[in-house]
């Protein structure tokens, strides 16, 4: 058994990524903590990094050319992932309907995808009977996208073992972070991420948010304790590392979350919207060491929470939309060059940054590529219409986020729909060689004494 080693210090490491990647020149009313009162003496290494240019990839000439040819509202439109009402992409509940006529900008999802463009999907438990429901529904949205001559859709799911699972039936779970990280064996990690993100790329999924890259408060407070690994920097950052490593290998997009890390928040973003009194050093030498690990290990988007952090963004902007956060300490100083997606914007903390579209509008300003879940589909397209007619959003800055998305669309192989076969269910899931493994990490439970 591999365990883990003692990885260098947060600020050692984002040094070294920056210095590999950055030397390219070219509802209920929200509840809110109070913004804490932190002494914000940034270090100047740490600062200096802000001026590090990233420059991400460039769309080929065909990618470009497919941009060139799109609408201004299907521009906007791929950079949302929706979640919709029903368990096909045709439902004949009024109620429904009138969910997803906000939500999707269509009564049902064969509407949305063929007359809007979507970008993506998520899967909440609403819309999953089993594995062949799954696959089934996925394969029919894919087909209507094909159909209706849009890029393949990212069908993203929040799956990240333990208590949150989306999928419960005929697939082989595993138990979640806090166990795995207690029992410390990496090459098990990466071993349980691999056979979960296989299960769930049979059924057509492409995108899992997760890991939770948040550290876990040492009293054990803390709203994402029972989602993390542990409250070891060092600890956490090697086992965020082999779970990307895993989704990765099996061709599913990993999205670590929930940058700049809410391991410190005391207040829930589903709820409110937290404020973070940590300092910068604390931030580098801790909450900082996940992410650099996940970016190093070759996640492909990394999701920013909603979180005021002070420390970060003096002026207290949140996180979801503060350039100071996401282009510049995600982008310049980690030296991520992919895809940046929101928290979901149906979230309680959302309300304390604005309108759903002025949150929009905000995050893709900041730098944000996806926006995940928003409440009121036209009434973001409208708000990221106006914003771009406006400047606030200039056209190259938009062209730019597509691009992304087309490019890791075309890096998980959908960007073309009619290529995708999703020929998975009962038969791909919960297989003998997913029950062993899972036999395999309840005696290593046992033998470390922890409650899987």
């Amino acid at each position: 058994m591999r365990t883990r080693g003692l990885l260098v210090g947060a600020g050692a490491a984002i040094a070294m990524i920056v210095a590999i990647t950055a030397v390219v020149i070219g509802g209920d009313e929200p509840r809110e903590s109070p913004v804490p009162t932190v002494a914000v003496e940034p270090d100047s290494e740490a600062r200096e990094c802000r001026t590090n240019i990233v420059q991400p990839p460039q769309a080929s000439d065909e990618l470009q050319a497919r941009i060139d040819v799109m609408s201004l509202e299907e521009k906007i439109a791929q950079l949302l992932v929706v979640g919709f009402h029903g368990t096909g992409i045709d439902v004949d509940s009024e109620l429904e309907r009138s969910y997803n006529a906000s939500a999707i900008g269509a009564g049902s999802l064969r509407e949305a995808i063929a007359n809007r463009s979507l970008g993506g999907v998520v899967l909440f438990g609403r819309n999953i009977e089993d594995a062949d429901q799954v696959a089934s529904l996925v394969a029919d949205m894919q087909a209507v996208a094909a159909a209706s001559g849009t890029p393949g859709l990212l069908v993203v799911v929040d799956h990240e073992g333990g208590q949150v699972n989306r999928l419960r039936d005929d697939i082989t779970n595993y138990p979640g972070a806090p166990a795995l990280g207690a029992v410390g064996d990496v090459d098990l990690m990466e071993e349980v991420a691999l056979a979960t993100a296989q299960q769930l790329q049979s059924l057509g999924i492409n995108v899992i948010l997760a890991p939770v890259a948040d550290l876990a408060q040492s009293d054990g407070d803390g709203p994402l304790d029972e989602r993390s690994f542990g409250s070891n920097p060092e600890l956490v950052a090697e086992s965020v590392a082999a779970t990307v490593r895993g989704f990765e290998q099996a061709g599913v997009a990993s999205a670590p979350k929930h940058f700049p890390g809410l391991g410190s928040a005391l207040v829930d973003s589903h709820v409110g919207m937290p404020s973070l009194s940590l300092g910068i050093d604390e931030w580098e030498d801790a909450h900082a060491l996940p992410f650099a690990a996940a970016i190093h290990a070759g996640a492909r988007i990394v999701l920013v929470g909603h979180a005021r952090v002070p420390a970060l963004d003096p002026t207290g902007t949140p996180s979801t939309v503060s350039q100071a956060i996401v282009a510049d300490e995600l982008g310049s100083c980690l030296g991520f060059d992919g895809v940046v997606m929101t928290d979901a914007l149906d979230m309680g903390a959302v309300g304390s940054i604005g309108s759903q579209g002025e949150a929009a509008v905000g995050a893709l300003a900041a730098g944000a590529h996806v926006i995940l879940a928003p409440r009121d589909f036209d009434e973001v397209v409208d708000a990221v219409t106006n914003a771009v007619e406006r400047g606030e959003v200039p056209m190259e800055r938009l062209d730019a986020a597509v691009a992304a998305v087309l490019m890791l669309k075309l890096d998980l192989g959908i960007v073309d729909p009619a290529a995708i076969e999703v020929t998975g269910g009962r038969t791909t899931v919960g297989q003998p060689h997913h029950v062993q493994l899972l036999d395999r990490v309840l005696a290593a439970c046992a033998a470390a004494g922890v409650t899987c």
